[in-house]
């Protein structure tokens, strides 16, 4: 789903507006990069692969100095599963 959806807005639009209002409390939009290499790295099947999120954004301190999740925690914990092509794991 790069570039743009077929609402026509661009993913990183439609990533921000998922992770802000499906979210409680909202998500910040330092994790809107996170959520969109573990969309690309789930789509070509590489569940396991690990991603390290660093945010100093001061908005969640529970990211800051880092934290390193596999796709699959990622997907799950950000209910990204509508943004994959084929959501189920091989």
């Amino acid at each position: 789903m790069a570039g743009q959806g077929l609402s026509g807005f661009t993913q990183e639009t439609m990533l921000r507006h998922h992770l802000q209002h499906n979210h409680y409390p909202p998500l910040p939009d330092g994790l809107v990069p996170f959520a969109a290499r573990a969309i690309e790295l789930a789509n070509d099947g590489q569940w396991d692969e690990p991603i390290t999120i660093v945010t100093d954004d001061g908005e969640s301190t529970l990211l800051n100095g880092g934290l390193e999740v596999p796709v699959w925690r990622l997907v799950e914990d950000l209910h990204l599963d509508g943004f994959i092509d084929n959501p189920e794991e091989d």
